[in-house]
Order: structure tokens, then C-alpha cells, then sequence
């Protein structure tokens, strides 16, 4: 019994040093080891809105830009943030205003033609897309 609970004793403490990296601050000292927590960058969404038409997703703000997806019509969208770019024409006249999806589904732009966004657009609930 005694040599189990020595042989225990060993393996936790040698669990801990692993765990702990030990005491060798001296061995860092004068190496210029900085450690930093991550980082992480939260986008905040805003929505859902629905799709009112089909629509491609592009890689910018343009028809020029690829596609990288689409969203069926009556589909919800999360949007990060509207820029101005290409204009596209619609049923009621061009429109240069993109939205940058964010978080299920394709990420990339949709012109906002074709999103249901409410007020949210025009009372600039939805931000301007930082610029790049």
C-alpha cells in the first residue's frame, strides 16, 4: 500500500510540472519570451432579414466580383455592415448599396435590393463597412 501511494505521489507531482512548465523562470530570463493571450474579433450581426429574391453572394461589392455562393429567395441573411459599390438596377432604379453577410451560409455581398432589411438600412441601424 505504501509503495502505491509513492509510486501516485510521483505521477501526480510529475503530472503537475508538466502542466505548470515547471519553475525554470531563470532559464527564461534575458530570451524575450512574451506570452499573449488569443485574440478573437466578434462581428456583430444584425438581422435576420429575408431574402426577397434569389441572389448571388459575391466576393465584393459589385456583379463584377465572383460568385462564392447564393441564397434562395425567403432565405434569412445576417448582415454585418452596407458599403457603396457597384449600382445595381432593380425595380426601383439603381441602387449602389451592398450588404456584407456575416455567420451562416456563404459570407461575401449581396446587393441590398433584393434583402428585406425594414427601417434598419435607411435609419442606419446597419453600419457602414469599415474601409479597407
Amino acid at each position: 500500500m505504501l509503495l502505491f501511494l509513492l509510486i501516485a505521489g510521483g505521477v501526480f507531482a510529475a503530472a503537475y510540472l508538466v502542466l505548470a512548465g515547471g519553475n525554470d523562470t531563470a532559464n527564461d530570463a534575458g530570451q524575450g519570451i512574451t506570452t499573449l493571450p488569443p485574440s478573437t474579433t466578434v462581428v456583430k450581426a444584425f438581422g435576420p432579414y429575408k431574402v426577397t429574391t434569389g441572389v448571388n453572394v459575391r466576393q465584393g461589392a459589385g456583379t463584377n466580383f465572383p460568385s462564392v455562393g447564393t441564397v434562395e429567395t425567403g432565405r434569412p441573411v445576417f448582415v454585418a455592415c452596407v458599403v457603396e459599390g457597384q449600382p445595381v438596377d432593380g425595380p426601383t432604379g439603381p441602387d449602389p448599396r451592398w450588404l456584407r453577410l456575416t455567420g451562416f451560409g456563404p459570407n461575401g455581398y449581396v446587393t441590398a435590393l433584393y434583402v428585406s432589411t425594414g427601417e434598419d438600412l435607411t435609419s442606419k441601424k446597419i453600419p457602414n463597412c469599415p474601409s479597407a
